[in-house]
């Protein structure tokens, strides 16, 4: 179920500097921050998954959506709300831990949860994608 929060956290191909990040066009990025989950690389992208682990975190960004531009990034990550279970990503809300620079805070989120089996993926350990990729270099 999807819930109308503002703010959504990204942690990949949306993050600036990557190539879906113009999807994000007119939104401002709040900050910095983290999530508890788990990173793994899908191929072009990456897919965060729920972990209970408290020491597995996720670093990204967190930018604040007008309601327009919430329809078209479930398309962007083939999601479907009326269909959640045959989507590639669910729109799921998260804690975010350590929003902003100056003044971290806790806050709440939706984020693109992968939504299906990561069995034979590559995990991202340190859960910085954009860390993971100037290391493939």
């Amino acid at each position: 179920m999807t819930w109308h929060n503002p703010f959504l956290f990204v942690y990949g191909s949306l993050m600036s500097g990557l190539f879906l990040h113009s999807e994000l066009q007119g939104a401002p990025c709040l900050g910095v921050a983290c999530v508890q989950g788990a990173l793994y690389d899908l191929g072009d992208y990456p897919g965060l998954v729920h972990s209970s682990n408290a020491k597995d975190l996720v670093f990204g960004q967190v930018y604040s959506l007008q309601p327009a531009q919430w329809q078209r990034l479930d398309l962007v990550e083939e999601f479907d709300p009326q269909q959640p279970e045959r989507s590639m990503y669910l729109r799921q809300g998260l804690k975010l831990l350590g929003v902003g620079v100056d003044r971290p805070v806790t806050a709440d989120a939706q984020a693109y949860v992968y939504n299906r089996s990561v069995a034979h993926c590559q995990r991202i350990g340190h859960g910085d994608y954009r860390r993971y990729l100037q290391e493939k270099i």
